[in-house]
């Protein structure tokens, strides 16, 4: 007996072992808080990641809503520092959720900013109210 439970002991410390050591070459997804937008209607942003390297091509985002705005027509823009927005630009609606879009990061490393800008996605919504993700660093 003493036998089996130092044997799975064993295993258990290296199973934990690989999990800890292992790696995670996934990109951390930042999810602002509820931001309102008016009453009770209150929507959150999604990014990809909080750092985007050189090598990568574009920042995938999506909005939710919390179901008391009923239908949010948008356009999203990467802005950069206090006021500049860049030429990438999509646009859609939405319900619950929007779905998943990409803007193309070209459009900062053209307009020939600093590597390491800083920078946030912006839903406007057709009502005049709008939401921001969270800082986020482009090299």
């Amino acid at each position: 007996m003493k036998k089996i439970f130092k044997n799975l002991t064993i295993a258990a410390v290296a199973v934990a072992s690989l999990v800890t050591l292992t790696p995670n070459d996934k990109a951390e997804a930042a999810t602002t808080g509820w931001q309102t937008l008016w009453g009770n209607c209150q929507v959150r942003i999604w990014v990809d990641a909080y750092t985007y390297t050189k090598g990568a091509t574009t920042i995938d985002t999506w909005a939710e809503q919390n179901g008391a705005c009923g239908r949010l027509d948008y356009e999203a823009y990467l802005r950069v520092g206090q006021g500049h927005f860049t030429e990438s630009q999509v646009t859609g609606s939405f319900n619950k959720k929007s779905s998943t879009k990409s803007l193309n990061l070209r459009a900062i490393r053209n307009a020939g900013l600093n590597s390491g800008s800083s920078a946030r996605v912006e839903y406007n919504f057709y009502n005049g109210n709008f939401a921001q993700s969270h800082n986020i660093t482009v090299y």
